[in-house]
């Protein structure tokens, strides 16, 4: 896969995943995205209030690296790796993830969730919102169905179902959503989901049909 296909924030993250004791500057990282620092600005400043990177001002110059907790040290750079490399796969898939808990509020999620929420309902995802309440209630037939996947996931099952979704504009997508306990312990704490739209498969098939 081309860096092109990647967003600032991708970019920017695997470029400290790869240097995880260097430290940057902005213009040393202009460099070595070749782009402007003011292109950038922003994607870094998310990553430093994620608390995926650490910045210092010295020298009337601020410089940017890995947060502790995704450094290597002694006894852990295997898990560190494994973590770092764990978080970048999943915020760079194009699949919506997120993690709820038994009551539905979001505890986590990835950039393809945040950008549907931000499309759908034009509001940004936090930790502890519930995004079914934001469901227009001619749609909210299916929350009943959802509550008993909650079910069921909590007993240890894996759900996977279809549905069709309304958009503002009108148009209605195909959606499949996986469910998958988290476990935590021996126990299930939270609810995985994973959501694909299969809007393209689903009229290929019906053309296919005709």
């Amino acid at each position: 896969m081309s860096k092109e296909k990647f967003s600032l924030k991708d970019q920017i993250r695997q470029l400290f995943a790869g240097n995880p004791e260097a430290e940057f500057h902005m213009r040393g990282i202009g460099r070595i995205l070749k782009k402007e620092p003011g292109v950038f600005q922003r994607a870094i400043n998310a990553l430093v209030e994620e608390g995926v990177l650490e910045s210092e001002y010295r020298a009337n110059a601020r410089f940017f690296r890995l947060a502790e907790k995704y450094r290597p040290g002694p006894a852990k750079d295997r898990d560190s790796q494994f973590s770092w490399e764990l978080h970048a796969l999943i915020d760079s898939a194009t699949d919506r993830i997120c993690s709820r808990d038994a009551k539905g509020e979001l505890l986590a999620w990835n950039k393809a969730f945040a950008d549907s929420i931000r499309e759908i309902f034009g509001v940004e995802p936090s930790v502890g919102m519930n995004t079914w309440e934001l469901i227009p209630p001619d749609q909210r037939e299916r929350l009943q169905a959802t509550r008993e996947v909650f079910r069921k996931v909590y007993a240890g099952e894996t759900v996977v179902t279809e549905y069709e979704y309304r958009m503002p504009d009108g148009e209605v997508r195909h959606l499949e959503t996986s469910w998958v306990p988290v476990w935590d312990e021996g126990e299930v704490h939270a609810v995985g989901e994973v959501t694909r739209d299969i809007t393209h498969k689903i009229k290929g098939d019906i053309k296919g049909g005709d």
